[in-house]
């Protein structure tokens, strides 16, 4: 029988069938209070005292911290604080939303609440699912205040969320936040659930994405099989990949591989390859077999037949306390050509401490474990870090399959919250932190693609990623509204100025002083350096064999040099020392000219200046 596979939204989905009217907002301040009503008589008495706990803890929280690090409050001033601005939420659920208008955490007069589900869904569920899209929109809002949010509850149900975005286009908003992810799909950019978002693009407005939340429980590698037992090999002695879980935890895996056809709407997958959950005791006995998938990719069948497999366990939940091993058998596949797999597993982490989401797979992958639809070129994907500046292990990561450089984008996470009682980590928190500050900067360069730009001119980089620019785990860095400092120093050279003779190691020499003056270069290492050049202006060369190496710089240029660390970004002056020993000025000759130069580290010439003769130096 085949599975027809559901797809799996990390962070809450969406749909829109009917289109509101404007109202007053006192008409939807009264619906958001019936809607909770009518959600309380009509759903299950759990379901209520989920709402109620939601209600009870609501406070008006304030996250000054990550706000005054990303230059929130500066951009207040400057900018505004999006008022004019039109942010469309689409998210699974707003339940607790009356609370947190009565409350004075959300401001009625600045939320538009649309129905999006087909009309029996919106009479059950009014306001979606959950209080998971209550969550972001706080974040939005605090960044925001000013800005008007379009609210599209969505039930959690993935075949609606083309429409959700076409309600979006019809209210015109600017912005579009989702934390909405799936992770069945190529990472290609194209695809379902790629496509919904086109009429978004298309119409101008900036769609935000999460990037997903499966840096640290996701596996990717090409299918190996070298003892050709049918069995993938994770390592050349192990085929299983393992994943601790508890007694009656949730679990959701999914396997899928790049053997979609020439229309990834339709896939005709021919590659057939099927995925084993066993339970491994720990005396080392046999695995037992818990669950496996089995969908059948068959050539020429008459029904879409897409390269996917899932298991899950969600009611009963893990059988067993311990270890379980995911194991990948290749029931038809042709070995001469390359299958390359993705593994997802989703197992929530309760234990450890956040902002651990999913608990870790013995074999996992850093890069390509961002979700879809944050793969699409034209989309923000926002990956997701801490206070202290360090990309988030869990966070999705790319480059995509057909080279987008993905994530674009990394934000703060573990903001605090009315709806949740806990600290909200996960992308599902950075892409909203995003969407604030992107209607702060739309105030001032209107436009998807200005706003883009600002934003990756002023991001600034991870504390544990690596060198400037773009990287598969922060993309172009941590948001900012804070101005971008300069790409370098600006250094300006006064003076070089003969100090004294001396000896330095039984070598004859003198000390000279380069005085310079250099603006917001705070941390950056500046090399000092003086070369010699001849009559024609062409740097003077010296040998290796000639004993003078340790003085030879790039290209075997003559060359001394020293270096400093300023510690201050404002303004300032340094004095630079080296020693020239006499023996080099004697090589160069005395109509060779000093030029000194203040350099980067790699070699950038930030300030270049002529200094006259050797025999003028050495007369000094």
């Amino acid at each position: 029988m085949r599975i027809r596979p559901t797809i799996l939204f990390l962070e809450i989905i969406v749909t829109s069938l009917l289109f509101a009217q404007e109202e007053s907002v006192a008409q939807q301040v009264d619906a958001v209070k019936s809607s909770v009503e009518t959600i309380e008589q009509k759903q299950g008495e759990e379901y209520i005292q989920i709402i109620q706990k939601a209600a009870t803890r609501i406070i008006k929280q304030k996250n000054h911290v990550p706000l005054e690090m990303a230059g929130v409050y500066q951009a207040w001033e400057r900018w505004g604080k999006g008022t004019g601005v039109r942010i469309g939420i689409i998210d699974g659920g707003f339940t607790n939303l009356a609370a947190l208008i009565q409350k004075g955490v959300l401001n009625a007069d600045r939320l538009r609440v649309r129905t999006v589900l087909p009309e029996e869904m919106s009479r059950r569920y009014p306001l979606g699912k959950g209080i998971h899209g209550s969550a972001v929109t706080e974040v939005i809002h605090e960044i925001a205040p000013g800005a008007e949010l379009y609210l599209y509850p969505t039930a959690l149900m993935p075949s609606a969320w083309e429409n959700a975005v076409r309600q979006a286009v019809d209210d015109r908003v600017h912005i579009i936040n989702s934390s909405l992810n799936t992770t069945y799909g190529a990472l290609n950019g194209i695809g379902n659930p790629n496509a919904y978002l086109d009429p978004a693009i298309d119409a101008g407005i900036l769609y935000i994405n999460s990037a997903g939340n499966n840096g640290n429980s996701c596996y990717v590698s090409q299918f190996i099989d070298t003892d050709q037992d049918g069995w993938h090999d994770f390592t050349h002695q192990q085929e299983s990949n393992l994943i601790f879980l508890k007694q009656g935890e949730s679990i959701n895996a999914s396997l899928t591989w790049d053997d979609y056809g020439s229309d990834p709407m339709h896939p005709t997958a021919t590659q057939d390859l099927d995925l084993y959950l066993f339970y491994s005791p720990s005396d080392e006995a046999e695995l037992i077999l818990t669950a496996v998938s089995q969908n059948d990719q068959s050539v020429g069948s008459d029904s879409p037949s897409a390269p996917v497999e899932h298991i899950a366990f969600s009611e009963a939940g893990a059988p067993y306390t311990g270890f379980y091993a995911f194991k990948i058998k290749a029931r038809r596949i042709d070995l001469r050509r390359e299958i390359n797999m993705r593994l997802i597993v989703e197992a929530l982490d309760n234990e450890n401490p956040p902002p651990n989401i999913f608990r870790s797979l013995q074999f996992s992958s850093r890069r390509m474990t961002m979700t879809k639809p944050a793969d699409h070129p034209d989309v923000l994907a926002i990956a997701a870090c801490g206070i202290d500046g360090n990309v988030h292990g869990y966070s999705g990561t790319g480059p995509t399959e057909s080279g987008e450089l993905k994530p674009d984008l990394t934000a703060y996470t573990g903001l605090l919250t009315s709806s949740m009682e806990k600290p909200f980590f996960g992308t599902s928190c950075a892409a909203p932190f995003a969407a604030g500050c992107a209607a702060l900067l739309w105030q001032q360069y209107p436009g998807a693609s200005a706003v883009k730009e600002q934003l990756q001119q002023r991001a600034i980089k991870p504390q544990n990623t690596g060198a400037p620019g773009h990287d598969p785990a922060s993309g172009w860095g941590i948001i900012s509204l804070l101005d971008p400092e300069p790409p370098y120093p600006n250094v300006e050279l006064i003076s070089l100025v003969r100090f004294k003779d001396t000896i330095v190691n039984e070598m004859p020499g003198f000390y000279i002083i380069a005085l310079f003056q250099t603006e917001y270069a705070k941390e950056d290492q500046l090399f000092t350096s003086l070369y010699f050049i001849d009559e024609d202006g062409k740097y003077i060369q010296t040998p290796r064999e000639t004993g003078m190496g340790v003085y030879t710089g790039k290209e075997s240029e003559l060359r001394i040099t020293t270096y400093i660390t300023p510690r201050t970004s404002q303004s300032a002056a340094f004095e630079s020392w080296l020693f020239v020993p006499d023996m080099l000025c004697e090589y160069a000759g005395n109509n060779a000219q000093v030029l000194v130069k203040v350099e980067l580290k790699d070699g950038r010439a930030l300030a270049v200046k002529r200094f006259g003769r050797v025999s003028d130096l050495m007369r000094q």
